[in-house]
């Protein structure tokens, strides 16, 4: 969670940095991300992206298991999905949306997933988490990130499944993300448009 800028204390280097970005400090995660990494470079600190490092910390296609599902979700409705969580990504407010009966029905915001995912009460809803990066993200940073509490969150709230962006979305212990997706038959999806 973002502290308020207010209850920082900065020592004076921390303090001029903070006044270079305290106008655009809340106004949406990418922007201040982008200004950040603006700062960094001025100081010829490379930025990487760690895509590249964690390669097998990527969700990809070969899990999906759409097939077992075919009577629930389509790939249509999934594309559409996948278009309503970008579209909502413009508002640079969050990652991750749930959708059901083809509506947004919560929204992320700095509270993040698992909150949002909390927040999700109706367990007879055939709902759907979608998270995908937003649309003019700077790949190198805040990568939407899902893991076996993700998961977990998922089960216990009673969504059905979970829509992500292939070589877009880290996936926290590989190994146990997807053996809980496949024991609790849960609908993944790594999407690419």
């Amino acid at each position: 969670k973002k502290k308020k800028i207010l209850s920082i204390r900065p020592n004076l280097i921390t303090l001029y940095y903070l006044f270079i970005i305290f106008l655009i400090y809340n106004k949406g995660d990418g922007k201040l991300i982008n200004k950040i990494i603006k700062i960094f470079s001025k100081k010829k600190i490379e930025v990487i992206d760690p895509r590249v490092l964690l390669k097998d910390n990527l969700c990809n296609i070969k899990n999906n298991n759409l097939s077992k599902f075919k009577n629930i979700i389509t790939k249509i409705k999934i594309d559409y999905y996948f278009v309503l969580a970008k579209e909502y990504g413009l508002k640079d407010k969050g990652q991750a949306i749930i959708i059901s009966n083809d509506k947004i029905i919560l929204e992320e915001d700095n509270k993040g997933t698992d909150f949002l995912i909390n927040q999700f009460k109706n367990k007879n809803e055939l709902a759907f988490l979608v998270k995908v990066s937003k649309p003019n993200q700077d790949l190198r940073i805040d990568l939407p990130t899902i893991g076996p509490q993700t998961i977990k969150n998922i089960i216990k709230a009673g969504i059905k499944g979970i829509i992500v962006e292939e070589d877009k979305t880290f996936v926290d212990n590989p190994k146990l993300t997807f053996n809980l997706i496949k024991e609790y038959n849960i609908v993944y999806y790594a999407c690419k448009l």
